[in-house]
């Protein structure tokens, strides 16, 4: 995307500020790049709050895209409406896709492209998106239906596991369970959740990644961390128990039973009750 938007600059005699705005791995069609974080929602506060146009001069101020889609896969009323706000602040659009430029005298054309290409990377997403949902159900219908015999939904578990996608099986990691066991004695002869986090750090005791190789995981054990693996939520993974969930109304909503015998037991029930 930068080797096109230099080459497109070049070829216009254009000079490419230093300003730039970016959404990896936000959903254009989930509408995370207009939340309070996004980089988009971060361009249109920063243009108006800059009124007299000191730093995004109007009629001079270009925002350039690769291409409409990477723009947004909002419902296509949705985006055409973002669109029109930031051209109503004086700043043109441009793709370097096609190179037409969407301004307040804009012609016909030019914003239906614009506007059949957002709509067809809305329907792109629309379509990926009702395909995972359907394997997603579909994958948790089987583990509900056979839950001994069924694949296991995803390779993310509890960080004490790994899943070997050849046996289908999560399989322990020794250190990390032992951490854990270690966390709930401490916690059954009396110690707090800052004072278990105080002494793992002070042991040297490593924390925990997102996985077996992450190097994604935190510099020091803290309350949060010690009070998230014995909690009576996600603490029942210790127990080797899952709950599925669903959304209803933007909850997160229980489905079907507990699912026992999903993930290795590594917590006796008396230890895990005694905790609670």
């Amino acid at each position: 995307q930068k080797n096109s938007a230099m080459t497109f600059c070049e070829k216009h005699f254009l000079v490419l500020s230093n300003i730039k705005y970016s959404d990896f791995g936000r959903s254009g069609f989930k509408g995370e790049h207009l939340k309070a974080d996004g980089g988009l929602r971060a361009f249109i506060d920063a243009v108006e709050n800059d009124p007299e146009g000191h730093k995004f001069p109007k009629g001079r101020t270009l925002l350039l895209l690769d291409e409409w889609s990477r723009f947004s896969r909002l419902p296509p009323m949705q985006a055409q409406g973002i669109v029109s706000q930031i051209v109503s602040l004086g700043i043109d659009i441009c793709t370097c896709d096609t190179e037409d430029i969407l301004s307040n005298d804009a012609d016909i054309g030019t914003m239906l492209t614009a506007i059949i290409k957002m709509n067809s990377a809305y329907e792109e997403s629309a379509r990926k998106s009702k395909h995972i949902k359907s394997v997603w159900m579909n994958k948790k219908q089987a583990l509900l239906e056979n839950p001994d015999n069924a694949r296991k939904l995803t390779s993310r578990c509890p960080s004490w596991l790994y899943l070997d996608k050849t046996k289908n099986e999560f399989i322990p990691i020794p250190e990390r369970v032992e951490t854990v066991k270690l966390i709930y004695k401490l916690y059954i002869d009396g110690l707090g959740k800052t004072a278990i986090a105080r002494y793992l750090n002070k042991e040297g005791i490593e924390t925990f990644g997102d996985s077996k190789k992450s190097a994604r995981k935190a510099a020091m054990w803290r309350e949060s961390s010690i009070n998230k693996i014995i909690s009576e939520n996600y603490g029942r993974s210790t127990l080797g128990e899952l709950q599925l969930y669903h959304m209803v109304d933007g909850k997160r909503t229980p489905t079907g039973d507990v699912i026992k015998g999903y993930y290795p037991q590594i917590i006796s029930d008396s230890d895990f009750y005694q905790v609670q």
